[in-house]
């Protein structure tokens, strides 16, 4: 019977070594899954955070698009087609055709469907200076179809022919 117990004891004993064991394994075991889940779980955060910082960076584009003034975008094109050196030009000032200034003068000059619009440009010349010079794209019926320097619009003015005629001899006509 002693040896009974002494067997019992023993295999007792070693059963217990045995479910420590595996308790302090299964307990490693779930703290580095708990840790990969963790992991896991934080790239999958950053992951959607991105989705919605690319998303709202799509929506805030979108709505940029909408409010851009169709004279600016076309106008803006049409400057830099002409300029010399268009990669140094940015735009410092720009008044939309829809500025009192602006249809005024149009009225004025007496063309139906002739738009103006002015744009001040810092850009660089031939000899590398940088300059800024008010350019006025004149539109007719929402097509840029003349640009002209500050100066040469007040020479029109002033001359003989006037902007109206200027203008026709450019091929803005009714």
């Amino acid at each position: 019977m002693k040896t009974t117990m002494k067997a019992q004891a023993f295999l007792f004993i070693v059963f217990s070594a045995l479910i420590v064991t595996m308790a302090l394994t299964t307990s490693c075991e779930t703290k580095a899954q708990k840790e990969a889940q963790a992991k896991a779980a934080k790239i999958e955060a950053e992951r959607i955070a991105e989705q919605e910082r690319i998303a709202e960076e799509k929506r805030a584009e979108e709505e940029r698009k909408k409010n851009v003034d169709p004279y600016l975008e076309k106008g803006w094109d049409f400057i830099l087609r002409r300029l010399k050196c268009p990669s140094t030009a940015s735009l410092a000032g720009y008044v939309s055709p829809k500025e009192e200034a602006n249809t005024g003068m149009a009225r004025e000059v007496g063309i139906n469907g002739l738009e103006i619009a002015m744009f001040s440009v810092d850009a660089q010349n031939s000899f590398g200076a940088m300059l800024e010079v008010t350019y006025f794209v004149f539109y007719k019926y929402g097509e840029p179809k003349v640009m002209m320097e500050h100066e040469d619009l007040v020479q029109a003015i002033y001359s003989s022919y006037g902007l109206k005629n200027t203008l026709c001899m450019m091929e803005i006509n009714d």
